[in-house]
């Protein structure tokens, strides 16, 4: 396991620096992929969701229902 985040702004800069985003949250895995300027994210092994911005995927992606602000410290992050 790489870790965790201890804060929005951690994950914000890694998306800025555009690098795969691989982690877990209640026994689900999740990904967000930085891919020529579009930002794909999604459970894995299902369809991918594509945002244009970092504040657009901020604000519309939910894991289980939440806002990705409101998990980031629980979340566990397999590669960042």
């Amino acid at each position: 396991m790489a870790g965790k985040y201890n804060s929005i702004d951690e994950l914000i800069q890694d998306l800025k620096n555009f690098k795969d985003i691989e982690f877990g949250y209640n026994g689900k895995e999740y990904s967000i992929c930085p891919v020529h300027g579009i930002y794909a994210v999604g459970e894995a092994q299902k369809p991918s969701i594509e945002f244009e911005t970092i504040d657009e995927l901020l604000e519309n992606f939910r894991v289980q229902g939440k806002k990705l602000e409101e998990i980031i410290t629980e979340i566990e992050l397999y590669l960042h």
